[in-house]
């Protein structure tokens, strides 16, 4: 699979057709409720592009400034690329892997900047389930919230110690169904 970094010109695009953007804080709305509408979008946004594939990720994340490095496996894995999802809410980074098929095997956006409570999550996302993801060695252990939207796996990561703000965003493939 060859990727290209196509992504200027579908980004500026995007951005100008406001694929993240913030709606006008009014006297009803606060900035949190913004923040969290932006957030909402973009997962939904990136969840789509996820789900048709890896090239359709790297055209339309929306900065230019991913590395994307091909692997001699045929794997593709891309790092960088922060932005601002809306007010205070950003993408510090992203870490993508592509699988040798052109699929997502795993997309991880670290957040920063506002603050989204597990609440909040829940709130959106209703029938979100709790989840621990073992991570032997990592200084800074996170759990989980869970959706899942057709094949895809979306989870919202907490760190298990310091506040309750959301700290990363997991795509990946859902696991397949138990055949007995």
């Amino acid at each position: 699979m060859r990727i290209t970094n196509a992504c200027a010109a579908g980004l500026i695009a995007a951005l100008g057709m406001g694929m993240f953007a913030v709606p006008a804080v009014s006297g009803t709305r606060s900035a949190e409720q913004s923040e969290q509408d932006a957030l909402w979008n973009f997962v939904a946004t990136l969840s789509s592009s996820v789900e048709r594939g890896g090239q359709t990720v790297i055209d339309t994340w929306p900065v230019a400034d991913l590395e994307v490095k091909q692997r001699d496996s045929g794997r593709v894995d891309a790092t960088g690329g922060s932005f601002v999802i809306g007010g205070r809410l950003r993408v510090d980074a992203a870490d993508i892997r592509i699988r040798e098929s052109g699929q997502v095997g795993i997309l991880i956006a670290e957040l920063g900047g506002a603050c989204v409570s597990h609440e909040d999550v829940l709130r959106q996302y209703p029938d979100a389930t709790r989840s621990a993801v073992p991570s032997p060695g990592d200084p800074n252990p996170h759990h989980y919230l869970e959706i899942q939207q057709n094949k895809l796996k979306v989870s919202f990561g907490f760190p298990d110690r310091g506040p309750d703000c959301m700290a990363r965003v997991v795509f990946s493939p859902a696991p397949e169904p138990a055949t007995e």
